[in-house]
């Protein structure tokens, strides 16, 4: 049948009708590159498969603007119209003509299960992530369902409301769908190259865990010019997906966990995949010296005829052997000129840069170039906030937005710290974002893959409402409950900025934690300030008026969170406001009297008279308000002490307001300056409780990096050696000491790998962003896991 398209069948001037993913497969296979066999359905089918279906409403004809037109204030409704379009595809039959070419092509592929990729023939608008891919056994009904659900990925209600935003006409979409049988995958991943370096992931079994977001691949950087490994980073493998012995096989214990398995068909029960926990053994790299070299071979010459920049998508199988599962190209000279259906859409190319937090999400950009002139309450709830660089005064807007896109920064920066902590998705170090978006033009924020579409029409304009789309950004839960009872010795706590942020997370009292290892003060009591007024001045709370207002707002939010993990403990770092005012940096000279001039407190004008001269005593009267309320489980946590005459000066502040006579009460210092190491057991003589590991900073300082680049250096991050026996040391002084270690940095979550050595080394707890809390349950529990196993069988050695 000539609508359904062989790939190895395919010519350059089939380009138009299959789309650029069979075309670029089609090219290689009969180039003699191994490519997963496989066919491409016409749009031609479907456009047939629609007429035939006797629709009660005209949906198809004058979509948005038809009787069902779509309140997007009435999500519901938008549900239901999606449900009833996608059940009248799903109910309805192929035509026999097409069942018996499918059951011919089903025969000569000899396929256990298939795979379908739905795509669009004409891309008129950035499409990543609005499908998902359907499987299916490779019998002619399970096959007639999965192309069904393949066009039915076209109505989901995230996606009619995205083509109503952009104008696209539901009669203009002309999707293909791209078939392949599911192969014995040991492995695969993908190859992102450019001019500079080559991206490779890797993770166990099929790529369906990294497309999900419920793995870490590996990451392998290759020099194009000399094929050489420039990096390598070990991911955290959680899950594998693979293809089920036969289709009499029943559904492991797992299945119904996985979100992933809910999305890629409607009846998950016949699902021809299955997923399974990975263990220890799956930890170290996925690729090995000679399996890497062989994909660098294979993809070479491939890369070098796609142009300067693409993705390779590939395979490993038994005996090790490569496939290529899919193509793509972002070279505009190789991007063929169409006559699109829509005059008023163009798509344009992706922008790229660090992924600092995970989630999708499609909004209209609000350009910040120069921040300091904002008026936040302009800024609509719901948009894109794209800005040079992310400064406190922009926290607010933060809040109310629904992505975030800077133009400097780095993964443990203060913006990626807090978009990871409210769950928006960022992306962070984009070159020239807030010249290439424009005002009011609508993005894709992609913060998997660190990448944002722009979604070009001229018929948008900067007095549009700003809205958002949602996708599917709630985080599922990776670990079964089971796991989550698993006991484990290191103590896992959280890092929070925001009361809001964990008392919004679900069953908040519930998670696996043992406290709150980190509270961000600085970025608390931030949220007190005038919101109205974007300029960032703490000394405004020494004013006699406004000392009580802190002094309440500030009770008030710790309240809350201590109430909600009570009686764990909530660790409360003292204000740094280092990011906030250069001016507050003076080194201490020595004297007492002096205190207002250290990192944590502002001076004080000569003209202020109330009752507290320093921001670190306002601090003191809110844990002394909460020692009253009967919070005893708090902890204070000075920050960037610099010697043990800044901890005494401190030490003797704190004294005076009565808190040390609690037995609970514990003081704790940051370690997150170098000379700290080195000076442990004279700050625990000094009266030092605990020590918190702050790896952000403490790598900047030690190895002369800043936290907020751009660019992530391979050989100069929290796994240098130096950082790891600086961290080893600190463990070790402070269980000699018999006091508690903490480490609550981001080096635990982008690194999981160090989870091991801190396990290994004795850290009493490992505290991370709400995100990061069930991996990082299930990396403790492995480690410790591995721990024991060590031990036990080195006392069976004779």
């Amino acid at each position: 049948m000539e609508n359904l398209h062989w790939l190895h069948n395919i010519s350059p001037t089939d380009r138009s009708i299959v789309g650029d993913r069979g075309f670029y497969l089609g090219d290689l296979i009969q180039e003699g590159y191994p490519v997963i066999p496989g066919f491409v359905v016409s749009a031609k089918i479907y456009r047939e498969f629609l007429e035939a279906i006797d629709w009660q409403e005209p949906i198809l004809v004058d979509f948005p603007t038809s009787s069902l037109h779509i309140d997007l204030k009435d999500p519901r409704q938008l549900q239901a119209i999606a449900q009833r379009i996608r059940h009248q595809i799903i109910t309805s039959s192929l035509s026999s003509e097409f069942r018996s070419t499918l059951q011919s092509s089903l025969n000569t592929l000899n396929a256990q299960a298939l795979i379908f990729h739905p795509s669009l023939r004409f891309p008129l608008i950035p499409t990543n992530g609005l499908f998902d891919p359907v499987m299916s056994w490779a019998t002619i009904d399970a096959v007639e369902l999965g192309i069904k659900q393949a066009w039915a990925e076209l109505f989901r209600a995230r996606n009619l409301l995205y083509w109503q935003r952009n104008n696209v006409q539901l009669a203009h979409l002309q999707p293909t769908i791209l078939v392949q049988l599911i192969p014995e995958a040991i492995a695969s991943g993908s190859v992102r190259f450019d001019a500079e370096v080559w991206d490779i992931e890797a993770t166990w079994g099929l790529e369906l865990a990294t497309l999900w977001g419920q793995t870490h691949p590996d990451h392998y950087q290759i020099n194009p010019q000399t094929q050489e490994l420039q990096h390598q980073k070990l991911g955290y493998k959680t899950i594998g997906y693979s293809l089920k012995s036969s289709t009499s096989t029943q559904l492991s214990n797992l299945e119904g966990q996985w979100s992933g398995l809910a999305q890629c068909t409607l009846s998950p029960l016949h699902s021809p995949i299955e997923a399974k926990l990975l263990g220890p053994e799956y930890q170290e790299s996925v690729l090995k010296p000679a399996q890497l070299q062989s994909l660098i071979e294979l993809v070479k010459p491939i890369a070098k005829n796609l142009g300067q920049s693409g993705l390779i998508e590939w395979t490993m199988c038994e005996s090790c052997e490569f496939y290529i599962s899919r193509v793509c190209t972002v070279d505009a000279d190789s991007i063929a000129k169409r006559d699109l259906e829509v005059d008023s859409q163009e798509s344009s190319g992706d922008l790229r840069g660090i992924a600092a937090s995970s989630g999708r999400t499609v909004g209209k950009a609000y350009i910040l170039a120069n921040p300091s002139t904002v008026q936040t309450n302009l800024f609509p709830t719901g948009a894109i906030l794209v800005v040079k660089t992310m400064i406190p005064e922009l926290l607010s807007l933060l809040q109310r937005a629904a992505g975030l896109v800077t133009e400097q920064g780095g993964m443990t920066g203060h913006g990626a710290i807090l978009a990871r902590e409210l769950g928006i998705p960022a992306v962070m170090g984009v070159k020239s974002a807030t010249e290439q978006i424009k005002m009011g033009e609508s993005v894709l924020v992609d913060g998997d893959r660190g990448e944002v579409h722009r979604i070009l029409s001229q018929n948008m304009t900067t007095e549009q409402p700003f809205s958002t789309l949602e996708t599917n950004l709630e985080t599922k839960s990776i670990i079964s409950e089971n796991e989550l009872r698993v006991p484990i010795a290191t103590q896992l706590m959280v890092n929070i900025s925001q009361s809001s942020s964990f008392l919004r997370l679900k069953n908040a009292k519930n998670l696996p934690i043992d406290g709150v290892g980190l509270v961000r003060s600085e970025l608390m009591a931030l949220n007190l300030l005038n919101s109205e007024n974007p300029s960032v001045d703490f000394s405004q709370w020494l004013h006699p008026q406004n000392q009580s207002k802190f002094i309440e707002g500030m009770v008030e939010g710790l309240q809350q969170l201590a109430a909600t993990i009570a009686p764990r403990p909530l660790c409360y770092r003292a204000l740094d406001l280092r990011e906030f005012h250069q001016e507050v940096r003076p080194l201490w000279n020595g004297e007492i009297s002096e205190l207002a001039q250290l990192t944590t407190v502002s001076h004080c004008d000569n003209h202020c008279q109330g009752q507290y001269s320093t921001l670190f005593e306002l601090e003191l009267a809110v844990l002394s308000k909460l020692n009253q309320l009967g919070f005893n489980h708090i902890r204070l946590i000075l920050p960037f002490v610099r010697s043990v005459e800044e901890f005494c000066i401190y030490r003797h502040y704190i004294e005076k307001t009565g808190l040390t006579r609690n037995s609970h009460f514990q003081v704790w210092i940051m370690a997150e300056v170098p000379s700290v190491v080195f000076l442990v057991s004279d700050y625990i003589k000094a009266g030092v409780q605990g020590i918190a590991i702050g790896t952000n900073d403490l790598s900047q300082f030690l190895l002369g990096i800043d936290r907020n680049q751009t660019r992530q250096l391979s050989h100069l991050n929290e796994l240098h050696p130096a950082m790891l026996k600086v961290i080893q040391k600190l463990i070790k002084e402070a269980r000699k000491a018999k006091i508690p270690c903490s480490i609550c940095g981001d080096a635990p979550v982008l690194y999981p790998e160090l989870i091991d050595h801190l396990v290994r080394w004795g850290v009493t707890s490992i505290s991370v962003n709400p995100d990061a809390i069930e991996k990082t349950y299930l990396a403790i529990a492995r480690a410790e896991h591995r721990l024991m196993l060590e031990h036990s069988r080195a006392s069976l050695t004779p």
